[in-house]
């Protein structure tokens, strides 16, 4: 029998608020990576302020694509933000908090394929030339690299294999670890970092941000009048792997992808 109502406290629970609480906790519970979690908590917190609703049972499939519809987006962010709301409705009709599950006939826009982006290599040494401290240490490992914001928002000392010249990525997209080979240019820029605890801190002590990466080096590159974004230097790195080997395996395995 479904909607059994003891499912918090031995209580009804239908207030949006909780619901999403004991969700993302059950993520947690799951071993759940920290930045899914936190993109769950933001879009969940967006559709919430949006709807003006805090019972679930009042939310339906047409209020949902009211939401959907507010603005025009990209197709792979809408497709995120369904993403989201799929699965969490998809959760909680699981859990007996609804007994009916609105988002289950979303559509999700296909994902077009995007074409490499990679910024010039005329404005690359431009911004490294222009850089210093922290912000030069994340391009140069952006370009030689190839790491994304979040791996360099989480890289410790620990993760510089000075012996075999290897930098370890923890936890790279989609939550496995990995390895990329040190290139000889990192290798003075990573000599002025300690070689334990975080690399890049807050006050507090803790990793910085990956989005806090992404916007200082975004406002860094676009005051120096250079168009591209800070992921564009990943891709120069991947191109440049490619245009130098020729090899689509070895730039796979360069750029970390799990498929060519």
């Amino acid at each position: 029998m479904r909607f059994l109502n003891i499912t918090h406290r031995d209580r009804e629970v239908h207030f949006m608020s909780e619901i999403i609480f004991l969700h993302l906790k059950g993520l947690e519970e799951l071993n759940h990576r920290p930045s899914t979690i936190e993109a769950r908590r933001k879009h969940l917190a967006r559709f919430c302020a949006w709807i003006h609703c805090n019972d679930i049972e009042h939310i339906d499939h047409d209020l949902i694509m009211k939401y959907l519809d507010r603005h025009k987006v990209s197709a792979n962010y809408r497709a995120s933000e369904i993403n989201h709301l799929k699965k969490f409705f998809a959760w909680a009709y699981d859990e007996d908090h609804i007994k009916e599950n609105p988002a289950a006939r979303l559509k999700r826009p296909i994902r077009r394929r995007g074409l490499p982006r990679p910024i010039g290599t005329i404005d690359l040494k431009r911004a490294l030339e222009a850089s210093e401290g922290e912000m030069k240490a994340w391009l140069f490992l952006a370009a030689f690299a190839g790491l994304r914001a979040c791996e360099i928002a989480q890289l410790s000392g620990e993760d510089i294999d000075r012996e075999r010249k290897l930098l370890i990525i923890r936890e790279q997209k989609g939550g496995s670890s990995g390895s990329v080979p040190m290139n000889q240019a990192l290798e003075p820029i990573l000599e002025a970092y300690p070689k334990t605890g975080w690399l890049f801190k807050k006050k507090c002590g803790n990793h910085i941000e990956a989005a806090y990466v992404s916007k200082r080096a975004n406002l860094f590159l676009h005051d120096l009048d250079i168009d591209d974004t800070f992921h564009s230097l990943r891709h120069w790195f991947g191109t440049n792997c490619y245009r130098n080997s020729k090899d689509l395996r070895a730039t796979q395995e360069a750029m970390r992808h799990t498929s060519p």
